[in-house]
């Protein structure tokens, strides 16, 4: 999953803090897993694009996708994510362990 905003904060939620990456892309999730079964069938493999709750299509390259999305949507969260049948959990490093 690839949340394409580059340099901009996260807008604060109801409680005062910044949202999430999922609570950011609620709408575009729950699109994708709603249409899950059919990328599956059509797009497997691929990258999708989504705003909101449009599937605006599918990419050979994420970075395709990212670069339509940019230039569709401007610099606003939208959804990038590559439709494969089983996902797998990605570990990140953060430098802000304070470690």
């Amino acid at each position: 999953m690839c949340l394409a905003r580059a340099g901009v904060a996260y807008d604060e939620g109801p409680t005062g803090r910044d949202r999430t990456v999922v609570e950011t892309l609620t709408n575009e999730l729950q699109t994708f897993e709603s249409r899950r079964d059919e990328l599956l069938g059509t797009s497997l493999g691929k990258w999708v694009l989504i705003r909101d709750e449009e599937l605006v299509g599918a990419f050979e390259s994420q970075a395709d996708a990212i670069k339509i999305g940019y230039q569709r949507f401007g610099n606003v969260p939208f959804l990038v994510k590559q439709v494969v049948p089983v996902e797998v959990p990605q570990d990140y490093v953060s430098n802000h362990l304070g470690i």
